[in-house]
Parts: C-alpha cells; structure tokens; sequence
C-alpha cells in the first residue's frame, strides 16, 4: 500500500470529495469511499500535493459565489494525566482460623423498617432472638403465600403459594414488585438467593414438568433431587429481577409483523400468471399435429385464447412497471426533499445556536448548500465565522 493510498484512506470521505471537487470533475457525489480512493490513485499525479499538505487537509471548505470559506475545527484537548495519589494503608483486619459463613448485615437496611407493602404485611422474629430473619405473607380472597427473609444467610425463602382469583402471571407481577421493593430499600442485595419448591400446591397444574419449566423460564435452576413429590429449585434477586423487567413487567408490546410483506405485489402475481399461461400453452400441441380436422380447430382455438390472454398480461405488466417506476420516482424525490429539509434544519439551528455537532452534519451534506437560498446561505457563512472567531 503506497503513502497516498494511506493518507486516503485515514481522511473523511467528506474532505476525499471537496479535493475532487477543486479538480472540476462531476459526477462523484454519489461514489462510495472505496470508489473515491481508487479514481484519486487513478489520477495521484493531481493528488500528490496531499502528502505535504495535512494542514490544508485537517480545513474545511465551502465554496459558494467564487469565495471559500473556511470552517475550523475545535481540536479536543488532550486531558493531562492525573498524578496518583499516595495510597493509605488500611489495617487488615484479624483473620480467624475458620471461615465464616454469615456475611455482614449492618449495610442492610434492618428488617424492622420494613412496611407494608401490596398487601403484604412483614414481621420480625423475636428481635431479641435474631432481628435479621422475619416472615412475610399475604392472605386473601385472591392469593395466599407465605415466606420467610435471612439478612444473615442472603436467602428468601417461599414456603406455599395459592392463587384463588387472580389472573394467570399476576402473582409474578406481585413477587416482582415485592422483590424490587426490598431491592430498592437496600433490605436485600441482589446476590441473594430465593427458594422454592415446585409441586401441586404451587398454581393449579398437578404437572409438575410443566410448573419446573415455567419456574426455569423464570430464571430458577433445579438443585437437588424430588422429594415427597417436590422439586426444590432457586434462583438469584439479580436473574429474577431481570427477568421482572425484560418480561413481567414490560409495557412494550411486539409491534406486528407486517404479513403484506411476505404476499407478492401486484407486479408478481401479473409475472406468476403469464409464466403459467405460457407453460400452458407450450404443452399444447400444433395443429397440424392433429388426426383430425375437428381436433385441429379446437386446438388452434386454445391456443388463440391463450395467446390473447398472455397478450392482456403482457400489456397489464407493461403498465404496471411504468406505475412501479413512478412510485419509485416519487419516492426518490420525497427522499431527497426529506434530506434537504434536515439540512436547512440543521442550518437554522447552526445559526441560532452553533455546536461542533451540527457543523459536521453540515460538512456531511455539503453538496446541499447549492440547494439553500442565497439568503440562508449568508446567515450560515456569518455565523461559521461568528463560531471560529470564538473557538480561537
């Protein structure tokens, strides 16, 4: 790869087109970079300057009514690098021989503060016996459950779960909310860990494969073997909790697919039919094949009929893609009426208020400044200058 083609090559595809475009050539506005690189080694006699000339190349030009104005960019400042700070020793703390299984629960919110939530009332356990356990539960008409909270050992534990009345997957809604409460108050971390046990007693499906998948689709993992007709499993807060928001408590619906997509146009369908009139009328033998003459007339009226027909389909086709041509006429220009009314936008709010942003949107559709009104077109030029006077 020679030095011009590297120096192409790390330059905007924007900066590549106004160096064309000071060599007079047309026709290069629509060519992609790649395209651009290979016609400037095609002709790297008028490009060579390039190489020697990198202050010219980090400017950029508009040209408008033989005058060239040029817009500078704001270099980023480099940040200096930050001196780092001396480190305090810490003590370490003692450690024991053995290790410990409990985990510090004096950053938890203790469990006392916990209020009612949803109809789910908690209570502490004997305060002066262990005040980081306690039970929740929720009886009513429509679902009932119990469970029980361990700050101590990071566990959530649901012992029964009945549902009475409440739709299907609203009891999950219920635990969702639950969990992201405690999560939210700081009464639970999201390593910790809920238990249950799937069985007949959870919902109303006495399958108990299908009440493990529906827990797995939860996030739950089995561990341990069944027991009395139980199937243990858990899960983390985080997994759960995840699945809460990307599933359970979504509000975004599936947008529909579009099932015209997949059915032919009218265009298709019109080609379909003369393909199978013209495969019919192929198999159909020549007159003068016939035994009789009776036969050879009734076979030269087919073939009449379908070559009339397959003459109707080829006119039908004719005018359908003179039609197709102006949808996609009218498209192109909606197209390029829609690009140009960004690119006065941006110029408007380039002038009101300039950023470095808007001012490469604008570098990027340079070839549109030709489009705008003269009067536009001076506004923008004093407020560029406007903006490289402040960024000096």
């Amino acid at each position: 790869m020679s030095e011009l083609e590297n120096k192409l090559r790390s330059m905007k595809i924007s900066d590549l087109k106004k160096e064309i475009s000071k060599t007079n050539v047309r026709g290069y506005s629509k060519l992609k970079k790649e395209e651009v690189i290979q016609f400037m080694l095609k002709n790297k006699k008028r490009f060579m300057y390039l190489l020697n000339n990198s202050e010219r190349i980090n400017k950029q030009f508009i040209k408008k009514g033989g005058k060239t104005f040029v817009i500078k960019k704001k270099e980023p400042k480099k940040p200096e690098p930050k001196k780092p700070e001396p480190k305090k020793e810490e003590p370490k703390p003692l450690q024991s021989s053995e290790p410990s299984t409990k985990v510090a629960t004096n950053k938890l919110t203790p469990l006392s503060k916990i209020k009612k939530f949803e109809n789910i009332p908690f209570r502490v356990y004997d305060p002066k016996f262990d005040p980081t356990r306690g039970g929740f539960e929720r009886d009513d008409k429509e679902l009932t459950f119990k469970g029980e909270l361990n700050q101590e050992e990071k566990r959530i534990k649901l012992d029964f779960f009945i549902n009475r009345g409440l739709e299907k997957g609203e009891p999950t809604k219920v635990f969702c909310r639950y969990f992201k409460y405690l999560l939210d108050n700081n009464f639970i971390t999201d390593d910790f860990k809920i238990v249950l046990y799937a069985d007949a007693s959870f919902g109303k499906d006495d399958n108990l494969d299908k009440l493990v998948k529906y827990y797995e689709g939860l996030s739950f993992k089995k561990f341990g073997e069944i027991a009395f007709g139980n199937q243990p499993m858990e899960t983390t807060v985080k997994d759960f909790i995840d699945v809460c928001n990307n599933r359970v408590l979504s509000t975004k619906k599936e947008e529909p697919k579009n099932l015209q997509s997949s059915e032919p146009s009218k265009l298709d369908k019109l080609k379909i039919d003369l393909e199978k009139l013209q495969k019919e009328l192929n198999k159909l033998p020549q007159p003068r094949q016939a035994k009789t003459a009776e036969l050879a007339e009734k076979i030269n009226n087919m073939r009449q009929k379908l070559s009339s027909k397959i003459a109707n389909i080829k006119f039908d086709i004719f005018e359908e893609e003179g039609k197709q041509k102006d949808r996609d006429e009218k498209d192109r220009i909606k197209k390029e009426k829609k690009e140009l009314s960004d690119f006065k936008k941006a110029v408007n709010e380039f002038i009101k208020k300039p950023t470095e942003e808007l001012l490469e949107e604008i570098d990027n559709k340079f070839e549109l400044t030709d489009e705008i009104p003269e009067s536009l077109l001076k506004k923008l030029e004093r407020a560029i200058d406007k903006y490289n006077n402040s960024q000096r």
